[in-house]
């Protein structure tokens, strides 16, 4: 006798996907799209609207909680939230992810607010959001493009030139430049820079 994916509890499929959705701790949770893709009934009952307490859940598991690291009493009510910083995180990280800043070329207002979300990342870290900017956006190799880099998109580079000219030059004040400073601070390893 054979059953059907559908005829499994809903609850056994809601775990069946978490343990998809987190079978890596570092990246998006890949998985759970191939899942999610298997019919529409799958579909619908995966989806972030129709089941937000999964995707919170995929968020515990990914990134250190703001909440002091504790899990929160009623998962249902923080889960829209909860599962609306998944997607913002990832799409932060996917963004980070190209080391050549140059070619985001988002307005100094994107760059502020992916900026932020990283910089929130690391005031709350307690391991799990390092692991994300280390190991999946790269965070390292960004920050020297964005500071070092020829194109990067602090104007470091291009002020350093013009100071040959003009000693009174310093590098673009802006919240960007702001927030990836502390991003370095919080982040820097010994030999970072080192080429």
């Amino acid at each position: 006798m054979s059953v059907g994916l559908l005829q499994i509890p809903p609850e056994v499929i809601e775990q069946i996907a978490l343990c998809s959705g987190i079978e890596s701790v570092v990246g998006p949770p890949t998985s759970l799209v191939a899942l999610s893709s298997v019919n529409r009934e799958l579909h619908s009952l995966l989806s972030v609207t129709n089941n937000s307490v999964l995707y919170a859940q995929i968020y515990l598991e990914k990134f250190d909680n703001p909440i002091d690291g504790a899990v929160p009493k009623d998962l249902t009510s923080s889960s829209p939230v909860l599962a609306a910083e998944l997607r913002n995180r990832f799409s932060v990280l996917r963004r980070l992810r190209p080391c050549d800043v140059s070619d985001l070329s988002p307005s100094e207002d994107q760059l502020a607010e992916m900026l932020y979300t990283t910089y929130i990342m690391c005031l709350e870290n307690e391991e799990k959001n390092f692991q994300q900017l280390r190991e999946y956006a790269q965070i390292d190799d960004w920050l020297r493009e964005y500071w070092t880099g020829d194109n990067g998109a602090s104007g470091v580079q291009q002020t350093v030139k013009l100071s040959d000219k003009d000693d009174s030059r310093w590098p673009n004040d802006h919240a960007a430049n702001a927030l990836a400073m502390w991003i370095f601070w919080f982040v820097l390893q010994p030999g970072l820079f080192m080429v």
